[in-house]
């Protein structure tokens, strides 16, 4: 599960282990019983305190897979952060609003996209194809066994 306010993102999967990271590239990870933080330093991205910069997203795929989205899609492979390449024109406009189950999702202007937790399979599906309307913007994904529900900004859940 991951929570978002307007300055930083929080990540788990259950509560043995909590990825917490602010706008200033503040990083800490509950795990052990015990937090560790440090600053994150990934090439090419700029830090900022600065309330209107974008906040960077965190999300964690059932496989324990640790997704960063801050100016480009980063994971977290147990010792460092890489830089997902492949597909960077499909991240275009889209924002990462959660895991469920093996996937990641990110909403856009037209849908959703999933993307598999091993980086390489992307799918699109259309509003209609999830059943929202033409003006909902999905802010939110989540699963419950094997279904995978989707809260609008409307409040509405898909």
């Amino acid at each position: 599960r991951c929570l978002s306010d307007w300055s930083s993102d929080v990540c788990s999967s259950d509560l043995s282990e909590v990825w917490v990271i602010d706008g200033s590239g503040k990083l800490s990870h509950f795990a052990g019983g015990q937090w560790k933080s440090r600053t994150l330093i990934l090439p090419g991205v700029k830090w900022t305190n600065d309330p209107d910069a974008e906040i960077p997203k965190l999300a964690r795929t059932q496989d324990g897979e640790v997704w960063l989205m801050r100016e480009g899609l980063w994971r977290w492979d147990g010792d460092e952060w890489a830089r997902l390449t492949d597909h960077q024109d499909t991240l275009q406009g889209g924002v990462l609003i959660g895991a469920a189950g093996r996937q990641l999702w990110f909403s856009a202007f037209e849908g959703l996209q999933a993307l598999s937790s091993d980086g390489r399979q992307w799918t699109a599906y259309s509003k209609e194809q999830i059943g929202i309307g033409k003006h909902d913007w999905v802010m939110e994904a989540a699963s419950t066994g094997s279904r995978t529900c989707f809260i609008t900004d409307r409040k509405s859940v898909v």
